[in-house]
């Protein structure tokens, strides 16, 4: 899984996965409060669009969840 970053609201999404996955986004924003979530269970491949236009501009925590594996990534969002 991979995503455009910086972005300027447009998250775009590619994913590629041999058998069903449950792929989780959990945005954060500095002050560590819940600004926006996704969650699908996924396979094969493909591109998904996530509105982020709502957010102010700024640094963003994302908690990716893909299956039993957990990772922290950094988004910046320029508008």
């Amino acid at each position: 899984m991979s995503f455009t970053n910086p972005t300027d609201g447009n998250l775009k999404v590619r994913y590629a996965y041999q058998r069903p996955t449950n792929l989780g986004i959990v945005g954060y924003d500095v002050q560590g409060r819940n600004c926006f979530s996704f969650h699908r269970r996924l396979s094969g491949q493909g591109t998904i669009g996530l509105d982020l236009t709502r957010l102010p501009e700024g640094v963003y925590l994302l908690r990716i969840t893909e299956g039993d594996h957990q990772r922290i990534e950094k988004l910046v969002l320029l508008k």
